[in-house]
């Protein structure tokens, strides 16, 4: 789903057109103030003419997704700003887990040598179940289901690229504020989508934690699978029935004290 992401739309695009002709892409539009999506792709346009919902989205999704996989081997879920390395996915993978989480690393840019890089943090609340033959019992945010456990190991790449274009940052972040301003009452009060009021300050944040480990000179490692532990942290469920296990993501960017270079999996991005 999108709304406005007149500049990262298009590079969505050009990176999963990559994996699928354009005609099995298919853009969730809400309400952009002009048509942004390219010939050739699919655009379901939904109206905004009412206060946004976060729980009206995850079920329209939910939706979506279960009437196109009757036509779909399998379905990818992604906002704008999560380009998922699918060269590292193989669909035999779907026969043992359902629901692939992938493994998200929220980008920024970086000089290693005097060359310009794609480096990341992982975040374990982007390691996000997105790949599926079957719907994800999603949450909000679209951050875990459930119902499906992650796979033993991650080996998915994901860039989240919110902060790797710095031009575009604040115009960004306008436009999250706008939204929230827009979210219904109830789902404020329960603290929806804060993230998005105190953009600015999100921002700043995540700049001064990579400025302090740069600075620190800390670790900077290649991308490899990730143990399912190092990320999640594991939940009993007990239902009427039978006890279950799901797993719930760790904490954010600031989990590992370690940088990956991820420019090698991304190359394109540096266009």
């Amino acid at each position: 789903m999108q709304y406005e992401e007149n500049f990262l739309l298009p590079i969505f695009i050009k990176h999963y057109s990559q994996f699928f002709p354009l005609n099995s892409i298919y853009v969730i539009d809400h309400g952009s103030s002009d048509n942004f999506v390219p010939e050739g792709v699919n655009r379901i346009y939904i109206p905004r003419d009412r206060d946004f919902s976060e729980n009206d989205r995850l079920s329209l999704v939910k939706n979506i997704a279960d009437g196109l996989l009757k036509y779909y081997d399998y379905g990818i879920y992604a906002d704008c700003d999560e380009l998922i390395a699918l060269d590292y996915f193989n669909e035999s993978d779907l026969a043992d887990y359902p629901v692939v989480y992938v493994c998200g690393f929220d980008c920024y840019p970086g000089v290693l040598d005097g060359s310009e890089r794609i480096l990341g943090l992982a975040h374990s609340g982007m390691c996000k179940p997105l790949i599926f033959k079957e719907v994800p019992n999603w949450s909000n945010g679209f951050h875990f289901s459930d119902k499906h456990s992650p796979q033993l190991e991650l080996s998915i790449p994901m860039a989240h690229v919110r902060y790797l274009f710095p031009s575009q940052i604040s115009k960004r972040v306008e436009v999250r504020k706008r939204v929230y301003s827009s979210l219904i009452a109830r789902e404020r009060d329960e603290g929806f989508d804060m993230h998005w009021h105190e953009g600015d300050k999100t921002v700043s944040e995540f700049f001064e934690y990579s400025t302090m480990l740069e600075q620190k000179n800390t670790q900077i490692s290649l991308f490899s699978n990730f143990e399912r532990n190092r990320l999640f942290n594991e939940r009993a469920s007990q239902g009427v029935f039978v006890k279950h296990s799901f797993y719930v993501p760790k904490a954010d960017y600031k989990l590992l004290e370690e940088r990956f270079d991820l420019t090698d999996i991304f190359p394109r991005l540096l266009d």
